[in-house]
């Protein structure tokens, strides 16, 4: 789909996002699990958690709805700099 490879990385409360077992109809919210799990059809296949977004939640990699690469966040900014474009959402 996309003519170059596509990464995500979620930060800060956007680790959320990927949390098993969701359910934000109460906050009149969309549930991202099957968007997100839908990724690879895009050929979004690459996943980043930030390691102390993770631990200041009290989360862990099994917490999660996707498999991840988790990075401390100096490795973060070595990441963004290997990529060309970075979107901010």
């Amino acid at each position: 789909m996309f003519e170059q490879p596509v990464a995500m990385l979620f930060l800060g409360d956007g680790v959320f996002q990927l949390l098993k077992g969701q359910d934000p109809a109460g906050l009149q919210q969309k549930n991202l699990s099957a968007t997100l799990s839908a990724l690879p059809m895009y050929d979004i296949e690459t996943l980043y958690v930030c390691a102390r977004a993770l631990r200041e939640r009290g989360l862990e990699t099994g917490d999660l709805v996707l498999p991840v690469q988790v990075l401390e966040p100096d490795a973060i900014g070595q990441l963004i700099r290997q990529h060309d474009v970075v979107m901010s959402f």
